[in-house]
């Protein structure tokens, strides 16, 4: 029970990470055709925004993988995929 709630926490968090980055991306790509520096700088405080939380997403994935891999080592398929900062 307890393997299957930090492995559901973790599939979670990896599509957390998977839309910011995602969205990220559509941010970055069209800041490039923004010519308004207001709204050039909007786009800017929200990049900043979901960066900071993609990182802590990204940490509690790696730390939640790390435990998972200590306490339930002979089921650590789910350990293997690692997001790096």
């Amino acid at each position: 029970a307890e393997y299957n709630a930090k492995a559901s926490e973790i599939s979670k968090l990896e599509a957390k990470i998977r839309d910011q980055q995602t969205r990220m991306k559509e941010l970055l790509q069209s800041r490039h055709n923004i010519k308004d520096n207001e709204q050039k700088t909007a786009a800017m405080e929200e990049i900043k925004a979901i960066h900071k939380e993609l990182n802590e997403n990204i940490k509690s994935f790696n730390k939640a993988t790390r435990e998972l891999r200590y306490r339930f080592p002979d089921e650590g398929y789910l350990t293997d995929r690692k997001y790096i900062q």
